[in-house]
């Protein structure tokens, strides 16, 4: 799928509402925090997350969704919040600087194990008591069973993300099959499996 192409056509490419996910950790997140949202798209979560007071540095290989989250920044004369056009597969994250990070929908995207690479990281560098806050698909995505090539490089097992996370806190872990009433790029209503995971590094 050509990301910059389907940005262009259409601004709100997906739903103008934040993750679910943010808003059932919100609770436990302390106001100020430095959030890291990879594979921002066009900054629906960054942008719900500085409105909330936080620090945010947004990323993804788009540059068409920064430049449009740029303009937002712009236009709503925003503080606090860095969009940066990169590869979440070259981009560097500092250690001991982000309180939450954040990969929604990113990680079937990458091959399995640049995948599973990235967690790792993610995992070293978040601070300590900091959140990893994670939704990806599983095996059970109606994808899964197509022919290859696919746009689609990674389906985690059952309770294979959970885990990848032994000795984190689990806030929320779920597997399931979702309905996604359509979006840019696929306006119909279809199927999901998915993984979702909030975990706090102890």
């Amino acid at each position: 799928m050509n990301y910059n192409q389907l940005y262009q056509q259409n601004k709100k490419t997906w739903s103008e509402q934040p993750n679910q996910l943010l808003k059932l950790a919100r609770q436990d997140f302390v106001p100020g925090s430095y959030f890291l949202d990879l594979g921002c798209g066009q900054g629906k979560d960054a942008l719900f997350v500085v409105k909330n007071g936080f620090k945010v540095t947004a990323v993804d290989l788009s540059e068409v969704a920064i430049k449009q989250l740029q303009a937002t920044i712009i236009e709503q004369n925003l503080k606090n919040i860095e969009a940066i056009q990169s590869d979440v597969k070259n981009f560097v994250i500092e250690k001991d600087v982000y309180d939450i990070i954040q990969g929604n929908h990113l990680l079937q995207f990458l091959p399995k194990p640049v995948a599973i690479e990235l967690i790792k990281d993610v995992q070293q560098k978040v601070k300590l008591n900091g959140f990893i806050i994670l939704a990806s698909f599983t095996i059970d995505d109606p994808s899964f069973k197509l022919p290859q090539p696919k746009k689609i490089s990674t389906y985690f097992e059952p309770q294979e993300m959970l885990r990848l996370f032994d000795g984190f806190k689990i806030i929320h872990y779920i597997e399931r099959v979702i309905l996604d009433q359509g979006h840019g790029g696929v306006l119909s209503p279809h199927q999901h499996g998915v993984v979702e995971i909030i975990a706090q590094k102890r």
